[in-house]
């Protein structure tokens, strides 16, 4: 969609994956591909050691062989005094968030890697409803470093609930679980007149897709544990890649 000739685009910044869509001309909803032709991107930051900024699948691979050069999971820390140290360079949760969102937007506008300056974009962009003032805060400037516009901060049971045509079928109370990769959360919502309003909202920031897959990984190696010896292991732990 454009306004005013300019972009106007929704994302969602995951912990693990994240999205941009937008509406067509017909009104219907259009998810934008990145640059490899998918519809997620990975929310995970690689830093070259010339600092370049390499984010997505791309970044998986890296970090999973050099994790000390990568930022995953950043979404965990919004709103935190969580300063990183990477190759010499300091960085922010807001800062690492940035890159991610300013990779989105290069999607939106079809331009891959371009500096887009504020304005030239907006965007609405979904937060947790548990998220604070804070974490809030900390979205927003994100999108204004990484050159957009935000124009609001939706609740991601919200958004669920209009994605869904929740909000024109009449007065309802509906619950809203959300088991993402970073965390699990669930919601009430109170729908009238279409107007939506959380009334409580609860969930883990430990328990997402990442934490099964840590917690099933423990379980493996724990397995192991019991048919290796103490040494085989080691290497078999040592191996990032393999792990």
């Amino acid at each position: 969609m454009t306004r005013g000739g300019r972009h106007v685009v929704g994302i969602d910044l995951g912990t693990t994956n994240s999205v941009v869509a937008t509406v067509a001309d017909d009104g219907t909803v259009a998810v934008l591909p990145n640059a490899n032709g998918g519809e997620i991107t990975p929310s995970v930051v690689y830093f070259e050691p010339d600092g370049t900024a390499v984010i997505g699948e791309e970044a998986v691979l890296s970090t999973t062989v050099d994790p000390e050069n990568g930022v995953q999971l950043i979404k965990r820390a919004m709103g935190t005094e969580f300063p990183l140290l990477i190759r010499g360079q300091e960085h922010t949760p807001e800062s690492v968030s940035a890159l991610i969102l300013r990779q989105l937007v290069a999607a939106a506008t079809g331009s891959p890697g371009s500096s887009r300056s504020p304005g030239q974009v907006r965007a609405v962009i979904t937060v947790p409803a548990y998220f604070g003032l804070t974490e809030r805060e900390a979205t927003y400037q994100a999108g204004v470093i990484a050159g957009i516009d935000v124009l609001e901060l939706l609740d991601e049971p919200v958004a669920a609930a209009a994605h869904y045509g929740l909000t024109s079928g009449g007065d309802q109370t509906v619950l809203v679980y959300d088991l993402g990769g970073g965390t699990f959360d669930t919601t009430v919502l109170q729908i009238s007149g279409g107007a939506v309003q959380v009334l409580a909202t609860d969930g883990h920031s430990s328990l997402g897709g990442a934490d099964v897959d840590q917690r099933l990984l423990d379980v493996i190696l724990e397995r192991l544990a019991d048919q290796l010896s103490p040494d085989e292991l080691d290497r078999l732990t040592d191996d990032r890649k393999m792990l």
